[in-house]
């Protein structure tokens, strides 16, 4: 069974709490009670329609609890309803949900304003409640029954200017070089030329593609994709591969052999 040591002064709700009760009817008698302006339910067993005396003081120290059957009627009486908090900090809220397997058609709502960050529970508790229904419901933080304690305060007018908050681009100055500046590079005029073999029989050549010169920039203009920047399609390609095995091959051409290219893989750029 579970159990937990509560904060209170004496053993309330218990025969522990009997001899005091005489006393505290006894200065109850000095108290004036009204009808109460809300409906109050008591958590007795059976529920009590009572006017308020001083033995009620008494009895309300003494006699048990009874949560659950007060909720229970409550919940019957008002199926679909708001829970809120009458005080802070509790588990009031959490236990009547508990107590009605938190039905769907009735929100739960518990109030915390008794540490650091009370303004803000008060806020997100206000809102809580407006996307639960409860439209009536002002905003805590500045109730309708305070506005004589602030005064209103005027704020000065904004002048929009227009302002300028581009940076200009400033060129960043190259810095001198002590350094012989190299000689031009010449381009070659063919579209291919021949580096090496790579590999000892002579069987796989490797030839570099010369795309800085006009003749290959106008094999490749008319082919623009996505409007960015024109590659170089598949026929230029197998083009250049024959005409690399020719020039490695000129034979070929006076016999009439025609070459074979196989085992193509073309990936995307």
């Amino acid at each position: 069974m579970r159990s937990k040591k509560l904060q209170v002064t004496n053993a309330f709700h218990s025969k522990l709490v009997d001899p005091l009760m005489d006393s505290l009817e006894a200065s109850a008698r000095n108290l004036p009670f009204k009808e109460p302006t809300i409906p109050i339910w008591r958590a007795t067993e059976l529920g009590s329609c009572d006017t308020f005396s001083p033995k009620f003081v008494a009895d309300h120290m003494r006699s048990p609890v009874y949560f659950n059957h007060a909720v229970q009627r409550l919940a019957r009486q008002y199926p679909s309803c708001v829970w809120l908090e009458a005080g802070s900090a509790s588990t009031v809220t959490n236990m009547a949900g508990r107590a009605l397997s938190n039905p769907t058609n009735a929100h739960f709502q518990g109030i915390n304003i008794t540490c650091d960050n009370a303004l803000d529970n008060l806020n997100d508790a206000t809102l809580s409640l407006w996307k639960a229904g409860c439209k009536n419901i002002s905003f805590w933080g500045h109730h309708s029954s305070q506005t004589a304690e602030h005064a209103p305060l005027l704020l000065p007018p904004y002048q929009f200017e227009k302002a300028r908050h581009w940076v200009d681009l400033k060129k960043v100055p190259q810095p001198a070089s002590t350094q012989p500046v190299a000689e031009k590079e010449t381009l070659p005029d063919n579209l291919l030329t021949f580096i090496n073999y790579r590999d000892s029989q002579s069987r796989c050549a490797r030839f570099r593609i010369n795309t800085a010169i006009p003749k290959y920039e106008r094999l490749i203009s008319g082919h623009v994709i996505a409007e960015t920047a024109p590659i170089c399609p598949a026929t230029v390609q197998l083009d250049l591969a024959i005409e690399a095995l020719r020039s490695l091959r000129p034979d070929l051409v006076s016999s009439g052999l025609q070459p074979q290219i196989q085992g193509v893989k073309n990936q995307s750029p």
